[in-house]
């Protein structure tokens, strides 16, 4: 009996580390087309605009996975105060390896409530929402320097 109980606590444990090992992905990388998207929300000439796409390697993706909390740094107007993005990581995140006047870059397009997209996860297009507020934002993160630029929250109605 005793052997039983050992058997069934150590399948338990195995269950339960097994589920807490398993990590929710809060992010999707979106294939190379899609940087034709990402053009869209910019300018056609001057050094903001995007030339194209380039493949995103696992590292650069860890890294600015390892960066992301940097979002906070930045502040941005909301009724009347400076505010800021409090845990970037509870985002969705969309990641677009984008060519920007030759500079390779990966752009982050983030939402606050996935569930408000239930086919987010699986989608393969960038989604650009207009209004929203702080549920939305977006910028695009340098993995050569390790840094983020051109943060930029939704407004609102």
């Amino acid at each position: 009996m005793r052997m039983w109980k050992l058997v069934i606590a150590a399948w338990m444990l195995s269950l339960i580390s097994s589920f807490y090992g398993q990590q929710e992905q809060h992010y999707v990388i979106l294939p190379a087309q899609e940087a034709s998207a990402v053009a869209s929300l910019y300018p056609k000439k001057g050094p903001a605009r995007i030339t194209g796409s380039w493949q995103a390697s696992k590292e650069n993706i860890e890294g600015l996975e390892a960066y992301l909390s940097h979002i906070s740094d930045f502040k941005f107007r909301s009724r009347g105060s400076n505010d800021h993005i409090e845990h970037p990581d509870q985002y969705f995140r969309q990641y677009v390896a984008a060519l920007r006047a030759g500079r390779k870059m990966i752009f982050v397009n983030a939402f606050c409530e996935v569930q408000l997209f239930p086919g987010l996860r699986k989608s393969d297009h960038l989604l650009i929402v207009s209004d929203g507020g702080a549920c939305f934002w977006h910028a695009f993160y340098d993995p050569e320097t390790q840094k983020f630029s051109d943060f930029v929250v939704n407004g609102t109605a």
